[in-house]
């Protein structure tokens, strides 16, 4: 719970190298060189608490929730609980991490509640802390027994006046069916524990999740709740897929696998036909950390898009490219999220933190005619700190040590 080449922009090369200073904004940097020297941290106050490599933070950085098999004494239910932390700024240490049933309205049946005997897997939740989306095991008829991987829901209830208004998303989400208690609920608390196709039909939409035994899992929600990525197995591999709304008051479109959604926007397929799961996207929406095995063995992928209505770019390996490689964080156990500006990591149950992590600045498209006289269009990343160009797709270095800037032309 990562992404490529940056926006598309086009620029004069005069004015191109009069950008020199200039800080960049909009998507995560993908120069190697911005990402040498930041390896995660681990959250020493957290140390005790084995995460199940799974993590989501609010964008404010002071509301942190995990999965914990560990902490029995302490009011775990017998699975993979949800558990959460906060703290009151990010100068603070975080809290003494609770488990999340206690955080609930009042009166909910065992069935509604955060956490059974059943397993919790990686959460999700958007920028507010509002929204809280998770991969559950529990079986329908039994909650407390572990059936198959379904993405699951609860929403937070913030002010009163939620309680009484038709058109508001907690409002059709839970008054038909708690009509009874619905209105002495506290104001702070987190709503029922529901599929999330019970929540897309109280909204006026359908079933999100498939039918059967098939896994949906590792969902992962925009920080402005209007898109919904998962990991499925609907088609056979385990695939990136996508639903979005245009507002919360709407109910998620039908889920589409990530290849078709970058085809209708000419793009190219993202999945790569095997596995590729945990999709982690950034607050603007424009940047995605996923894992996946294209490359051998499990590794962080990093992919971009310049505007929310465009397709992802090519993942980049953030493990291998970006050299964001620290000892003892290998292999798939990751858990991953955006918060602020830092990104948090969990690995073999410990969680990580990477504070400022670097932006991106603007890929300008070009043309160069090489030494053999052949002109041919690239990508360049240029970086205004050093006012150099950096090929990505060939040379995977300096552009200019290969091609002097006298045969640089404009796309």
């Amino acid at each position: 719970m990562f992404k490529t080449l940056v926006r598309t922009f086009i620029f004069p090369l005069t004015l191109l190298f009069g950008l020199s200073g200039v800080a960049s904004a909009g998507p995560i940097s993908t120069d190697p060189a911005d990402w040498q020297g930041l390896e995660p941290e681990i959250i020493d106050e957290l140390d005790d608490y084995n995460t199940g490599n799974t993590i989501a933070a609010t964008e404010d950085e002071l509301t942190m929730i995990f999965c914990d098999p560990a902490h029995h004494n302490i009011g775990c239910q017998g699975g993979f609980d949800l558990w959460i932390a906060t703290r009151n700024s990010k100068d603070e240490e975080w809290g003494v991490p609770q488990n999340m049933n206690g955080f609930q309205v009042s009166g909910l049946a065992r069935k509604n509640q955060f956490n059974t005997a059943a397993n919790n897997w990686p959460p999700a939740i958007n920028g507010d802390g509002t929204i809280l989306v998770w991969e559950d095991k529990r079986k329908p008829s039994n909650p407390d027994a572990n059936y198959a991987n379904k993405i699951w829901i609860s929403l937070k209830l913030t002010d009163v006046s939620q309680l009484t208004n038709p058109d508001d998303p907690f409002y059709k989400a839970y008054h038909d069916d708690w009509g009874s208690s619905f209105g002495s609920w506290s104001v702070g608390k987190w709503g029922p524990a529901v599929n999330i196709d019970y929540y897309n039909q109280k909204l006026g939409g359908g079933n999100l999740n498939s039918s059967g035994s098939s896994t949906d899992g590792d969902p992962e929600i925009s920080k402005d709740g209007l898109e919904l990525y998962i990991s499925t197995e609907r088609e056979g591999d385990r695939d990136i897929w996508i639903a979005t709304r245009n507002s919360l008051s709407e109910p998620f479109t039908n889920l589409k696998n990530l290849d078709d959604y970058n085809v209708d926007r000419g793009g190219s397929p993202l999945n790569y036909g095997g596995e590729d799961e945990n999709p982690a996207i950034s607050a603007d929406g424009l940047t995605m950390f996923f894992l996946s095995k294209r490359d051998g063995g499990w590794d962080v992928f990093i992919t971009t898009r310049k505007s929310l209505d465009a397709p992802w770019g090519e993942p980049v390996n953030v493990c291998e490219d970006l050299l964001l490689q620290p000892e003892g964080l290998s292999g798939n156990q990751w858990g991953i999220d955006f918060a602020g500006d830092s990104l948090y990591l969990t690995h073999q149950g410990k969680i990580h933190i990477i504070e400022n992590i670097p932006s991106g600045s603007p890929i300008t498209i070009i043309s160069v005619v090489d030494q053999g006289g052949i002109r041919r269009l690239v990508k360049a990343y240029y970086k205004p700190s050093t006012a150099t160009i950096i090929y990505w797709e060939e040379y995977k270095g300096n552009l200019e040590q290969h091609i002097p800037p006298k045969f640089w032309h404009l796309f």
